[in-house]
Order: C-alpha cells, then structure tokens, then sequence
C-alpha cells in the first residue's frame, strides 16, 4: 500500500485533522499531539495497515517548535510510514506511545532527555543518557553548554574549536 493510500485510508477513518506533506526528503502524515496517539493506534490495530513495529522515534528543534518523528513499518504489508508532530519548544508535550510498542520507552527517554518534549502517560519518564541533575536539553539549538559539570572541565578543546564554523 502506497502512502496516499494510507492517508486516505486514515482519513476515512479517522475524525482528526491530519495532512500529508511531501517534501524533498520523505512523504509524511502530519497531526496534532491531540490526536496523535489515536492516529498511532489506528495505525497499528487496523489489519490493513498492521504498523507492527516502530522502527524510530526521535525529534528535532526547529525555529519555536520540536517536531516530533515516529517511523512505522508493517512486517506482513512490507510498507513503512512517517508520521510528523509538532509540539512547542516551551512546554511541548505528546502522548507516549508506550503502550502501543514498547519499544518507545527507551526513544520517547531520549527525546526527553535531549529535547525535553514531556511524554504524557509514560511509565518512567526520566533521563537517559545525561545524569538526573543535569540541566537543559543539548540538542536544542538555544542550548548553552556548561564549562564545567561537578568540577569536571567541559569547556571545548583545541580539537573540538578546530571543527567549530568561523
């Protein structure tokens, strides 16, 4: 099944307001976080679509908004999805999609950890890769790395500074 076929198909069947975008890059369906997990479901419960697996889940900071990427494959259709969800950069939130593949707790982890999008409904939200105290999100682009973390030198070395845009 192609991805207009399935948008249509979630169209139909679904009361959302859902779009598709097509850009260089991929084709993708668009919803708000309202209805994103209900999008989600529909996706992986309806025998025609058998989204099985969520192959990738992961965000990323533009201008005032993390736009939020779930990637979905269905093992028995052998046809993938992307769907896009843009949440504000100040007070972003999404519904966790946990329940529907458990696979997303440890990805919804990471994008909260480095974007700080809030995952409502997550069994166990908290940091990942970053210590539990450490403050901010280092893949937003206003993100200010600290010259030190419990008097641990951090500031760039020479290295570093050589790769760093003039």
């Amino acid at each position: 099944m192609d991805i207009k076929t399935i948008f249509e198909s979630l169209s139909t069947a679904l009361d959302l307001e859902i779009s598709l975008i097509e850009d260089s890059y991929e084709i993708k369906i668009k919803v708000a976080p309202e209805g994103l997990h209900q999008l989600l479901a529909r996706c992986k419960q309806d025998p025609e679509l058998a989204f099985d697996a969520l192959t990738n889940q992961t965000g990323i900071h533009v201008d005032e908004s993390i736009q939020l990427y779930y990637v979905l494959y269905s093992y028995s259709h052998h046809h993938e999805l992307m769907v896009n969800c843009e949440v504000p950069l100040e007070g972003g939130e999404a519904p966790s999609v946990v329940d529907l593949w458990p696979g997303a707790d440890w990805l919804e982890r990471e994008t909260y950890d480095l974007l700080g999008v809030q995952f409502t409904g997550h069994p166990d939200l908290k940091r990942i890769m970053l210590p539990e105290d450490w403050e901010g999100h280092p893949l937003r682009k206003d993100y200010v790395f600290p010259e030190s973390y419990q008097g641990i030198d951090n500031r760039p070395s020479e290295i570093t500074k050589s790769f760093q845009q003039k």
